[in-house]
């Protein structure tokens, strides 16, 4: 028969008990969400049942709490196989949908758990993306907590390649590249009509199905929903460099910091800057955070895409180049109608 102990949350002081074999695992306490690793006290006995409780803080809850298939092999219902990767706000896992029998993909959030706006914001993207269905896009399938207080997406598993890793080989022609971002620009196209901008193109963030071939837009943990009536809380949610979006793809008034402005011109010129890499096979501006920044904000021109790719067709070259805001629409639309 297991033992249960008694322990107060450190948090809010609820009442709880734990199996003794949950001592040296993480905890959550069903009132506060408090995530905190209960132990044996050192100068008690484990028959007094008195334990101290240690609460994981912020800027050490990924170092100390570990991974799903370290501590457990589910969440919820899905069997953990393996982990996909990891971003600034949560990582990824390939699983076993046991209800539905169906391979899913699992994000689960690398914060701590009393970081409430990112919760609010994990949240978030789990709504603005259930809402799209295209193929172009990464279906999202639910969005839930478990009853441990663990957060969860899951999402289609697509079996392949960022654009990123893609692009570091020479697996693709240009045909089969560009294809791919006219494919990504309806997707947006799409996006934009239901309310939703991304704030996030670049392509670690895009999927290429090794199957179809296909690209798919993931990712929308900066998402935007348009008519959102949200607190300046969430709209200056920002990454771990301290900026909105990738510097390297992001739009001249994300990195000026006018976030008030971000809104489908802003996906517009992501896609420009990821056509740019597609067509050259290196960003528009490169160096340090600091330095791209700069470039990005100061409308800092990139260097030529003929001077690096001197075989690039001059109608993808006019499309690509056409970064000013007042004609980023037309551009896409110029490569929506391509190939």
């Amino acid at each position: 028969m297991t033992t249960k102990l008694k322990i107060n949350c450190p948090s809010c002081d609820q009442k709880l008990r734990v199996s003794e074999e949950k001592l040296t695992l993480q905890v959550c306490c069903p009132k506060c969400k408090q995530r905190f690793v209960p132990q044996t006290a050192a100068n008690t006995t484990r028959s007094g049942h008195e334990l101290q409780q240690t609460i994981i803080s912020n800027d050490r809850v990924s170092e100390l709490l570990p991974s799903p298939t370290e501590s457990r092999k589910t969440i919820g219902r899905f069997l953990i196989k393996d982990k996909l990767g990891e971003g600034a706000f949560g990582a990824v896992y390939k699983a076993h949908d046991l209800q539905l029998e169906r391979t899913v993909a699992i994000k689960v959030p690398t914060f701590a758990p009393g970081d409430l706006r990112r919760r609010r914001r994990f949240v978030t993207e789990a709504r603005s993306a259930a809402k799209l269905h295209h193929p172009n896009i990464v279906t999202v399938y639910e969005n839930g907590e478990t009853e441990d207080g663990q957060l969860y997406i899951a999402s289609e598993f697509v079996a392949g390649k960022t654009l990123k890793e893609v692009l570091k080989t020479s697996e693709s022609v240009l045909t089969q590249r560009v294809t791919w971002v006219r494919d990504l620009a309806e997707a947006l196209h799409y996006a934009h009509s239901e309310g939703i901008v991304h704030r996030d193109i670049k392509p670690e963030n895009v999927l290429i199905d090794d199957t179809a071939t296909r690209a798919k837009v993931a990712d929308f943990g900066l998402a935007k929903v348009l008519d959102e009536q949200g607190s300046s809380e969430k709209a200056e949610l920002k990454t771990q460099d301290g900026i909105l979006g990738t510097p390297a793809f992001m739009a001249p008034e994300q990195a000026r910091g006018k976030l008030n402005e971000v809104g489908p011109h802003s996906d517009q010129y992501s896609l420009g800057a990821v056509l740019y890499q597609c067509l050259t096979g290196q960003p528009p501006f490169f160096g340090s955070t600091y330095v791209v920044v700069a470039a990005v904000a100061g409308d800092t021109e990139p260097i030529s895409i003929r001077n690096i790719s001197p075989s690039v067709p001059l109608d993808l070259v006019a499309i690509c180049e056409n970064g000013d805001e007042q004609i980023r629409q037309v551009a896409v639309q110029g490569l929506r109608g391509t190939c």
